[in-house]
């Protein structure tokens, strides 16, 4: 009888083994990357490691901690030349830490990370300007033209087609070859997303799906985005309830939707 109910538990254990195989398995199916946020985190990461090589090269190349100069130059590039223009230039800020002697991590919605990412070669050649910096300006140039085709096929609506899948991890392989071993990046480059690439995960759920547009979240974030501008520059942000009204009591997007 007691080895009829070791089998038995055994047999059980099994059974419930076997299902939870199959749960995680079905799990890591639908964990579906979304193409704007691995677009927008990815971009994120590879302005940030750009900026902060320019700030330790600036740095170590005049002796100084200072990077108010840097700032400057780094911030009139983007603002007229990459985000904007001569005769109508942006006004965004190159984040830095306290002490203004490192550079923080940069934070920008999807439409502006595209436009960034798309015309950063001219801050790629101000970065890596000088005579001995040739070679580094080509590797940088050439990977984030990489990287640009490869989102071209990613992000499309249309089904991908055996070649687009093919096409698009030979760009995403060449990219993360230069971007770890030549760029200066190094592994402490990677992210979740940028390992995602280059290790043919995103490849995966390319020919499993034939198409990841149509799990984007970007309808989401414009509707977001647009709610944010009405909230901050077209309401009184919750303020107009006067200072007898509990903060617990007080409704900020009412008046949004109304």
């Amino acid at each position: 009888m007691m080895v009829e109910q070791q089998l038995k538990l055994i047999s059980e254990a099994v059974a419930r083994g076997a299902i939870g195989r199959e749960a995680a398995l079905m799990l890591t199916e639908q964990a579906i990357p979304c193409v704007m946020h691995l677009e927008n985190r990815v971009g994120e990461k590879l302005i940030t490691v750009l900026l902060a090589m320019g700030a330790e090269r600036f740095q170590r190349q005049r002796g100084v901690k200072s990077l108010s100069r840097y700032v400057v130059n780094i911030q009139h590039i983007a603002n007229t030349r990459i985000l904007g223009s001569a005769t109508h230039p942006k006004q965004w800020k190159c984040p830095l830490n306290d002490a203004g002697d490192s550079v923080n991590k940069v934070s920008f919605s999807n439409k502006k990370m595209r436009l960034f990412i798309d015309n950063i070669f001219c801050l790629v050649d101000y970065i890596f300007s000088r005579e001995e910096d040739a070679e580094l300006r080509n590797i940088w140039r050439q990977m984030i033209g990489d990287y640009c085709d490869a989102l071209l096929i990613l992000r499309q609506p249309q089904e991908y087609t055996n070649e687009d899948i093919q096409n698009f991890q030979n760009k995403i392989e060449s990219f993360y070859t230069a971007y770890v071993e030549t760029s200066g990046a190094g592994k402490e480059g990677i992210t979740k997303y940028i390992h995602m690439l280059g290790s043919s995960h995103v490849a995966y759920y390319m020919k499993h799906h034939r198409n990841l547009y149509k799990f984007s979240q970007q309808g989401w974030e414009s509707l977001n985005e647009k709610v944010k501008l009405i909230f901050f520059n077209h309401s009184q942000q919750g303020g107009n309830y006067g200072s007898h009204v509990g903060e617990n009591e007080r409704n900020y997007l009412k008046n949004i939707f109304l």
